[in-house]
């Protein structure tokens, strides 16, 4: 693919308004230059306007999925200098809402793939391109991807999430944990005789704190 067309490209992605909710009509742009390349893809719609996109090339083990995510957040144009929706090429830098987060990564996946498509390279495997609606808020199409089943071979998974143009191997995570703290109810008058249940859960917390703060010690990124 020439640079022109990955430019022109980047654009129409740019212009297409995907705010949270509203990812179908990135989906069938890159199924254009998907099918275009005879690479094998399907949309898998989940609401209105809504969908996920699975895209694979080769065959066979290792499996390595690349995702990305087709919406954006939405916009304040007032903290904006140019059009949030149209492409703006100044001073060797490309402005639109979505650029970096993250259109042109997964837009650079899907080049990826054509272009090894048109080279008619061996793989010793498959890649597999899984992008999703939704991961702005509440990451709906990532989990509706892996209840399908999509994520059930793979094994590496690369994100094309901005990172300052250094490759990470981890990011942050999230731990949802739900603790129940009994007490005792007692009357004003023999507080000694109650056990106060809030109290329990600021000693869990405390823990929590003291444990991640040894685990993370000397750690400075």
């Amino acid at each position: 693919m020439d640079e022109k067309k990955k430019v022109d490209l980047l654009s129409e992605m740019i212009q297409t308004k995907s705010i949270n909710g509203n990812e179908k009509e990135v989906a069938k742009t890159l199924q254009r230059e998907l099918n275009e390349a005879g690479i094998s893809n399907e949309i898998l719609p989940f609401g209105d306007n809504r969908a996920n996109l699975v895209a694979t090339l080769g065959s066979g083990h290792p499996v390595l999925a690349v995702s990305g995510h087709m919406d954006v957040v939405d916009v304040d144009e007032e903290n904006w200098n140019t059009d949030p929706f149209e492409l703006v090429e100044k001073e060797d830098m490309f402005y639109g809402r979505g650029v970096t987060d993250m259109k042109a990564g997964l837009i650079a996946s899907v080049i990826a793939m054509i272009e090894l498509k048109e080279a008619e390279t061996s793989l010793k495997g498959t890649i597999k391109l899984l992008a999703s609606g939704g991961e702005e808020v509440g990451q709906l199409g990532a989990e509706k991807m892996a209840n399908q089943g999509y994520m059930k071979d793979v094994d590496a998974l690369l994100i094309a999430e901005p990172s300052g143009y250094r490759c990470v191997y981890a990011n942050k995570g999230e731990l949802n944990v739900t603790i129940n703290s009994k007490g005792k109810a007692a009357h004003s008058s023999m507080p000694k005789a109650g056990i106060n249940a809030v109290e329990h859960l600021l000693q869990v917390l405390n823990k929590i704190e003291n444990k991640i703060k040894e685990a993370t010690d000397g750690i400075e990124k």
